[in-house]
């Protein structure tokens, strides 16, 4: 080519642009071919150069093509000339003379640009075939700008689906011919990814190329285009897609998976697109494939499910199942039959493949198939239940965090109405099956959480699915069929029906009371609320008649399993009791009362009494329904059963005790209101006629009448309960009093108790004639005989009870008759029963602890005007603790009963004690010193034991004067300092003496500590002296008596502070000498030095111990040194001016024969240098 004349040639082109003439295409064409420059590669391009016009005139006569397309079907030259320049990979740069910037020339690219639709579809059939496997070729070959350019024109051109066709029956005769080796093909290396070996050196190995590349073409095409998609590919895809899978394809080529995945993404394509039916029967008409009803029966055949599930079955990739299950979406649309006979091996390849591949994506796609899939499967005819089996078996196939989703999915797919089915099939799954995981702990998790996951508006399907699930297991006559017959043919055995329903009562306990359920409750509507308090009726119902069924078995797991579920019943009841709504509750109760079985009419009464425990009514209308259910109950409550059968009675008797139970929490919460007042009122005289009736009611259920009695009387107004009182308490008190000589039962008597209580207490001021015969009643000792200690104990304290709000709701003018009255009675009987008349002791005690609590509930004007009525019943009482006493000639006399009542005369003779002022208070000291006739003591009187009795009473009361009024007592001391030193001279020779000499030690000890006006004057002291330290003479030696520990000095300081022991046990220590004078002496001799405190008056004190201690009795010795020991350990450095006249006696002490003597010198001299300083 002359470069030097293109440009002329350039111009002359472009001059003559505007003339289409054929015949000017084919005199340039020869120009053309000569000089356009021909490349196979990149360096054979670098090797032409071409400037600027001579790139410019070849573009322009190759541009020429587009205004003469048909002469490429006329002229064999021009057409494989055109070919030729489409494969032509010449390419260069070159600049013009007005641009900086580099331009291109590409015959290949120029050739690409002039196909367009025009152009494509101007040449023939055979042109086009030729031409578009030459562009798929070029697809594969090109470089990227190409192939972008490519798809670009191939986008905008329509293909014919024979020429598709075509390309496509080759390639499948090609993979068909690979498969089966008839004609192999070339081999290719293809290098594998660099394993690590023992050499270090990476392999290569020989595989097989089994699809053509142009099919691969093609196929990406289609996606990038969809307009070239048409259904009557699918026979061909699926062919080539089974070729695929064959075991040779997947041995041979190791890309198959990749085209498997275009074949997959294409049918679905195709499959998304066909519409069945005329353009006129849809909206969306954009790219859709319209087919008639015969081309879909033809179609039909072309689908082939099995090779999709084999698609599954040959590969783990998850790309490859998901797109699977796409495919199977739109064919489950338009074809659900063929799906249907499938469906078992799609959803459990569905499971597989959620574990395998554990994505969102992955179960997204899982999520839409089923949207898809199920509905047109229903459609189809399959039943619910077989399709739900089918998930159901695939459950632990899918991954846990998983699950709810999935089984939410296909809920809502199906239709929450089927519901019921799901949860049935979970739970018979979870029973049947002994997996890893507890069925108790996660499968309930799983399903509570499943339920829960429902929209609010739908928590009306469950509930009705949990009743529908109920009914189809223990009522199956009365359940869906479909579920029921499953049920009866997979529970194969009773104990298998018998965990199932153990099972499900479990869930359903855990379901109505979970957080997330009552949470929901809150925001459903009214419509919705109203339908879900049905189904709570129907449950109620269910569950409290499947709670009294009865099962007969020897089987020891049916056995645990059944009591098991009995008690999952209750369980169950109360919490669907507080779930009904009052009304609907009502009416539950309304229907159960009426029921033949005691044992469900019970269970409703417990169930009607949880509720009114737990429930504020406030409605009239429903106050009003409440107290209708009375009658029924009374009529309940009163029936009379005539059967013999003992177990029948026993269930008569609780019955009839619930309903009256039932019929005083009515009465409590309702018989205050106006309108239910009157109700209440008329139920008063049939119960008080059933206390006296002729044939006499069992203890339980006179209890359970007398407490329902006793709150109808609190709370009826007063106005409606005053025409029954005068008829209601008497007969409380002969039920009452009936039980001292009849019927002996525990609870009847501490019912009968707390009812008289009660009433007492809202209605004494109209009861106060009945005073009397309470007294009678509440202190006859024959209330308290019971083999019961706690029932002693809760009589005792009832009794008590009685007497506190006696004490409180009357005036003492009211009560000192009867009590005086009583106390005759009981002294007449006490002396009528002689040696047994003990028994008679705590009533006396009763008696004497109500006279405490008259005297604290007594005000100032009251102490004035009554107190004297008081003492001399206390007097009385003061008489007969002596009268009843014996004498004390052996020391285990001590523990006789009277000490008791002794002890209960001063606890509360000190209550009485304490309402007075001084002036009150004196001229009663007086009477008791009268009393106690201290004057009739001489030197040579001989004292009987009733005397010595009564002075041991006196010098308790002394002690219990002496301690309440502190300072205030001491100087009335000196009424009985002398007889105190007389007696206190006298030996011990008895039991009684002892006694008596601890006593006379601890009052004067009290007297000594709470002296603080020197009541205790030198003459006293000189007088008080001797007879003091002579008391050391009648201690007993413990050798002579039995062995007994002597104390150590830590014991004798340890026993200083003033004794606080009840009187019986000051007996116990009195009785030995040792113990007496630790506790008693050596107290009182130490609380006298500290109240003297006088250094002078201390001398002789400590002269008269020290001569002790020369005594001939090693225990006199040691009595001697103790108390010395408590003085120094006491006064500490205030008695040491006393050790020098001492020293002498602790020196000879200090080599005693006696070694309890010698070893608490040692001790005292110890103690000694401490004070002195000395180490």
């Amino acid at each position: 080519m002359n470069f030097e004349q293109s440009h002329p040639k350039m111009l002359l082109i472009q001059a003559m642009s505007a003339i289409n003439n054929p015949e000017k295409f084919q005199q340039t064409f020869n120009y053309l071919k000569e000089n356009i420059p021909s490349a196979k590669s990149k360096e054979d391009s670098a090797k032409i150069k071409l400037s600027f016009d001579d790139s410019t005139l070849l573009a322009l006569l190759l541009g020429q093509y587009h205004y003469h397309p048909k002469v490429l079907n006329t002229n064999n030259a021009n057409f494989d000339f055109f070919l030729q320049t489409l494969t032509n990979q010449f390419y260069t740069l070159y600049r013009s003379d007005n641009d900086s910037k580099p331009a291109t020339f590409s015959p290949q690219l120029v050739s690409v640009s002039l196909i367009s639709p025009t152009f494509f579809s101007s040449l023939s059939l055979a042109r086009q075939k030729q031409l578009f496997s030459v562009l798929c070729d070029l697809l594969f070959q090109s470089n990227h700008q190409v192939k972008e350019l490519l798809r670009t024109r191939i986008s905008k051109i329509k293909v014919k689906s024979e020429i598709i066709k075509q390309e496509l029956s080759q390639a499948v005769t090609t993979i068909k011919n690979i498969v089966y080796s008839k004609h192999p093909p070339k081999k290719m290396k293809i290098e594998e990814k660099e394993t690590t070996k023992s050499s270090g050196e990476a392999e290569t190995e020989e595989s097989v190329r089994v699809v053509p590349p142009k099919v691969t073409v093609i196929l990406e095409l289609f996606i990038s285009t969809p307009g070239l998609l048409s259904h009557e590919y699918v026979g061909l895809l699926f062919t080539m897609l089974g070729l695929l899978n064959s075991d040779g394809c997947r041995s041979k080529d190791p890309s198959f998976e990749y085209t498997v995945q275009l074949i997959l993404t294409n049918l679905t394509a195709i499959t998304e697109t066909i519409f069945v039916g005329d353009k006129q029967e849809t909206d969306d008409k954009n790219n859709k494939i319209f087919i008639t009803k015969q081309q879909h029966t033809a179609l039909m055949n072309d689908y082939k499910i099995s090779i999709i599930i084999d698609c599954f079955r040959s590969t783990n990739n998850p790309t490859i199942h998901n797109s699977c299950l796409l495919l199977l979406v739109p064919v489950a649309k338009l074809y659900p039959k063929a799906v249907l006979e499938n469906i078992m091996s799609i959803f459990t390849f569905m499971g597989v493949s959620t574990r395998r591949s554990d994505d969102n994506y992955t179960f997204f796609v899982i999520q839409r198939s089923i949207e898809a899939v199920v509905p047109a499967l229903l459609h189809s005819g399959m039943g619910v239940i077989p399709l739900v089996e089918v998930v159901v078996s695939n459950f632990y196939q899918i991954p846990s965090h998983r699950r709810i989703l999935m089984f939410a999915v296909l809920s809502q797919t199906i239709g929450f109405k089927h519901f019921s089915i799901t949860l049935a099939l979970l739970m018979l799954k979870f029973v049947k099956e002994k997996s890893e995981e507890d069925p108790t702990t996660s499968s309930f998790n799983f399903l509570l959480n499943l339920c829960n996951k429902l929209p609010p508006d739908n928590l009306l399907h469950v509930i009705d699915a949990l009743s529908t699930i109920f009914n189809s297991l223990t009522s199956p006559s009365t359940a869906d069929s479909s579920l029921a017959n499953y049920f009866k043919s997979h529970l194969t055995t009773p104990l298998l029906s018998l965990k199932m329903e153990n099972y499900f009562l479990k869930f359903l306990g855990n379901f109505v009371s979970s957080p997330d359920y009552l949470n929901q409750l809150l925001v459903i509507p009214m419509m919705v609320e109203e339908s879900i308090q049905k189904r709570y009726l129907v449950l109620f119902h269910g569950v409290l008649v499947y709670s009294q069924r009865k099962e007969d078995t020897e089987n020891e797991e049916m056995k645990s399993l059944w009591k098991e579920t009995q008690d999952l019943t209750i369980e169950i009841i109360g919490k669907l009791n507080d779930l009904l709504s009052i009304g609907n509750f009502i009416k539950e109760i309304l229907m159960l009362l009426e029921h033949k079985d005691t044992r469900i009419q019970r269970q409703a009464l417990t169930i009607l009494n949880e509720k009114l425990e737990n429930c504020e009514v406030k409605q009239s209308k429903l106050i009003t329904s409440f107290v209708e259910l009375s009658k029924q109950l009374l009529d309940i409550l009163l029936k009379h059963d005539s059967t013999t059968d003992e177990e029948s009675i026993r269930n008569s008797i609780v019955t009839r005790q619930t309903a009256a139970l039932s019929i005083e929490i009515l009465g409590r919460h309702f018989a205050s209101h106006a309108d239910s007042a009157q109700t209440f009122a008329s139920l008063i005289p049939p119960l008080v006629g059933s206390l006296s009736s002729t044939t006499p009611l069992p203890a339980p259920i006179l209890s359970s009448i007398m407490l329902a009695l006793a709150t109808l009387a609190v709370h009826l107004p007063r106005v409606k309960l005053l025409p029954h009182l005068n008829l209601l308490f008497p007969a409380l008190l002969g039920v009452l009093r009936g039980t001292l000589t009849r019927d002996q039962n525990t609870l009847l008597r501490i019912s009968s108790l707390s009812s008289v209580r009660v009433i007492l207490t809202e209605n004494s001021q109209f009861l106060t004639r009945f005073l009397p015969e309470i007294f009678q009643i509440v202190l006859d000792p024959r209330l308290l005989v019971t083999d019961n200690s706690n029932g002693r104990n809760s009589i005792s304290s009832e009794v008590g009870d009685i007497m506190s709000v006696i004490a409180k709701a009357y005036g003492v003018e009211s009560l000192v008759g009867p009590v005086g009255t009583v106390y005759e009675e009981i002294v007449a009987n006490v002396q009528k029963e002689g040696p047994s008349g003990d028994r008679w002791s705590n009533s006396v005690i009763e008696l004497v602890q109500f006279m405490g609590k008259i005297s604290e509930a007594m005000t100032v004007e009251k102490v004035r005007l009554h107190h004297l009525a008081v003492f001399k019943v206390f007097l009385k009482v003061f008489d007969f603790s002596i009268e009843c006493g014996f004498r004390i000639e052996k020391k285990e006399d001590v523990t006789s009963w009277f000490v008791k009542v002794q002890s209960a005369v001063i606890d509360n003779f000190r209550k009485f004690i304490m309402k007075l002022n001084e002036k009150l208070f004196k001229p009663l000291y007086l009477v008791i010193l009268e009393w106690a006739q201290l004057d009739s003591l001489n030197e040579s009187t001989v004292l009987d034991p009733k005397q010595l009795t009564k002075w041991i009473f006196f010098y308790d009361v002394v002690q219990l004067l002496a301690s309440s009024l502190r300072s205030i007592f001491v100087p009335y001391f000196s009424y009985v300092i002398s007889h105190s030193l007389n007696m206190i001279g006298r030996p011990p020779n008895s039991p009684s003496y002892c006694i008596l000499h601890a006593k006379i030690l601890k009052s004067l000890t009290l007297c000594f500590t709470n002296d603080t006006s020197n009541f205790v004057t030198a003459d006293l002291f000189d007088k008080l002296l001797h007879p003091l330290i002579n008391l050391l003479e009648t201690i007993e030696d413990p050798a002579e008596q039995e062995k007994t520990a002597a104390p150590t000095e830590m014991d004798i300081t340890e026993s200083l502070t003033i004794s606080t022991t009840s009187s019986e046990e000051d007996m116990q220590l009195a009785l030995k000498g040792i113990t007496r004078m630790k506790h008693f002496f050596v107290p009182c001799i130490v609380h006298l030095a500290v109240d003297l405190n006088n250094e002078a008056l201390w001398k002789p004190l400590n002269y008269q111990l020290l001569l002790k201690t020369r005594s001939e009795k090693a225990i006199v010795r040691f009595s001697a040194v103790s108390a010395i020991s408590a003085l120094y350990s006491y006064l500490g450095e205030q008695f040491l001016p006393l050790l020098p006249e001492s020293m002498q006696w602790i020196s000879e002490l200090l080599e005693d024969e006696d070694p309890r003597v010698e070893n608490l010198t040692t001790q005292l001299v110890k103690s000694l240098e401490k004070l002195l300083g000395d180490d």
